[in-house]
């Protein structure tokens, strides 16, 4: 391959027609085999600035990979694959008779939501490269790269089988106002939890904090009050976790949930599990109770390959959170990180993880199950 073709435009919005196509039976099949990858609904479409006009250029640089119809009475395409700022995903060319766009747009495709894994919005610029090698190595997206091969899976709770980001968010907000405090935003509260530490003082205003150093027990102690009924109430499994949880156990692979949640408050958590009969699936659940030190050390996941009875080397974690990977990687497991969680692509991608995914149910896009 040549050096790569850089190019760089703005993001505009799309005609919303794109999701049909990248869903059909036979364009997710060919970019399974043929990319690695499974499409997120629809494209990201972007205008390219005056120097990068030439779609040509990109082409001439990258690999060019063809999807083919099963009959005429489809359309078919070429995708060309990218590195968008880190992000590996695709350039596709539809056939002219079915293309929407005028010669300066590109759409993109990729196993993520794009504009959430880039955090970038409407107006927003955006830049990649053909030359996706580092992509490749980093994401875990495409063919070349070789599916994990392992023979237990390990996987953390919140945020990856269960939806429970809303819910922190509402511990959060009760917490302040009962404290009568002022509420503060969703990404405030992101900023407040750093490497599995909440930092309730991040949260308070400065001069109060430094007057009432004890607010921050008062926080915890109201937070502990509240949580196990927030969680009993509104607490659901993510989309297509149950799924793959039986698909994981029906290949004979070793299943487990490495948690950070105090073994006193996983009744409320497993509540979801338990009712779509899938909770027996796990062969093994650590808490923050099974180990002296917790996540980011590698402790829980050593204990857990412990009583697997398994090498850890033969193991994969999988969770939302940087501390998540960073457990993994000190453990010595192979890591994945989901995007269904606190924890965005970029933040992630700074741990290089083996791949990144959307979801559990993306699972088999990178694992050999």
């Amino acid at each position: 391959m040549n050096q790569g073709h850089v190019f760089k435009g703005k993001i505009i919005s799309g005609t919303g027609k794109a999701a049909f196509f990248t869903q059909l039976d036979w364009v997710v099949k060919q970019c399974s085999e043929k990319l690695g990858f499974i499409p997120f609904p629809g494209t990201l479409n972007i205008e390219m600035t005056t120097e990068n006009v030439v779609k040509a250029e990109i082409f001439k640089a990258g690999k060019i990979v063809d999807l083919i119809p099963p009959d005429s009475a489809n359309c078919a395409a070429q995708v060309v694959p990218v590195e968008l700022e880190g992000v590996a995903a695709a350039i596709i060319v539809p056939e002219k008779r079915v293309k929407v766009h005028g010669y300066n747009i590109i759409e993109v495709i990729a196993p993520v939501n794009l504009r959430k894994a880039l955090q970038k919005n409407d107006g927003d610029i955006v830049s990649g490269t053909t030359e996706i090698k580092s992509a490749y190595k980093r994401s875990g997206f495409y063919g070349i790269f070789k599916k994990i091969e392992v023979e237990a899976i390990m996987l953390d709770l919140d945020g990856t089988i269960i939806d429970s980001v809303e819910i922190y968010y509402s511990i959060v907000w009760a917490v302040l106002e009962k404290l009568d405090l002022p509420k503060v935003s969703t990404k405030q509260i992101k900023k407040a939890n750093e490497n599995g530490k909440f930092l309730w003082e991040k949260l308070f205003p400065k001069e109060m904090f430094k007057n009432q150093s004890h607010l921050k027990d008062e926080a915890w102690s109201i937070a502990r009050k509240i949580a196990p009924e927030m969680f009993n109430d509104r607490v659901k499994l993510l989309p297509g976790a149950a799924d793959i949880l039986k698909r994981i156990a029906a290949q004979d692979l070793k299943l487990a949930v490495v948690t950070s949640t105090p073994l006193k408050n996983m009744k409320a958590k497993l509540k979801p599990l338990e009712e779509a009969e899938i909770l027996h699936l796990l062969q093994e659940i650590i808490t923050a109770d099974d180990t002296i030190r917790n996540k980011p050390a590698a402790d829980p996941l050593l204990e857990c390959t412990r009583r697997l009875a398994i090498d850890v080397k033969k193991c994969v974690y999988v969770g939302d959170t940087l501390i998540d990977i960073q457990a993994g990687k000190a453990a010595g497991t192979r890591t994945i990180g989901v995007l269904t969680g606190f924890d965005n692509h970029k933040m992630l991608r700074k741990e290089r993880p083996d791949a990144i995914i959307e979801s559990l149910a993306n699972l088999p896009e990178v694992v050999l199950i």
